[in-house]
């Protein structure tokens, strides 16, 4: 499964957004980051 077109987009979306949770200093906006995260991992654990 971890060659699939869904599994690698949301893997380099993932990494991207570790990115920007790392680099933001906006806490409100590290919330919504922290969100997205959790959300972007339920959907690779699904893929699994």
């Amino acid at each position: 499964m971890e060659n699939t077109v869904e599994y690698q987009m949301f893997s380099y979306e993932l990494l991207r957004l570790y990115i920007d949770l790392e680099e933001c200093r906006d806490e409100e906006m590290q919330l919504k980051i922290a969100e997205d995260i959790d959300l972007l991992e339920r959907a690779i654990s699904a893929l699994q």
